[in-house]
């Protein structure tokens, strides 16, 4: 059977995922899944069963400060596109995602703007309910 390996690597000079898998019965197989001129910060969650990740990039967003960071989604196989969930709030947003993978719990802020915690689905990153401004 198979094996697999996911891990973040800077083998490409920036901090992305990559995936390995290792068959016994061929060469070992290693692929990047994130690419770009951002980076992975912090693996959130692997969901097994539906082959995604969620993480926090950092400088993902071209017109934001690099060292914003945001919550993001990929899947392990397929087109491997990156999702941007939190786009729509610039700032270093922390979160912690529901054990089901349906939804998460957003709380960023910035120099400039006072913590926001926001329920958001896992899937959009559109916002559920605002759930506490400060």
């Amino acid at each position: 059977g198979a094996e697999e390996l996911l891990f973040l690597a800077e083998l490409d000079g920036w901090c992305h995922l990559w995936h390995l898998q290792l068959n016994a019965d061929t060469e070992p197989a290693l692929q990047q899944i994130t690419h770009g001129e951002w980076v992975v910060q912090k693996i959130l969650l692997v969901d097994e069963k539906l082959r995604v990740v969620w993480f926090l990039a950092g400088g993902i967003q071209q017109d934001h400060d690099p060292y914003y960071s945001h919550v993001c989604r990929v899947s392990i196989d397929g087109d491997r596109e990156v999702t941007l969930l939190t786009g729509d709030a610039e700032g270093t947003h922390t979160a912690s995602i529901s054990c089901c993978g349906r939804f998460f719990l957003d709380t960023w802020s910035r120099i400039d703007h006072p913590p926001v915690a926001q329920l958001r689905c896992a899937g959009s990153g559109s916002v559920l309910s605002d759930l506490e401004r400060a």
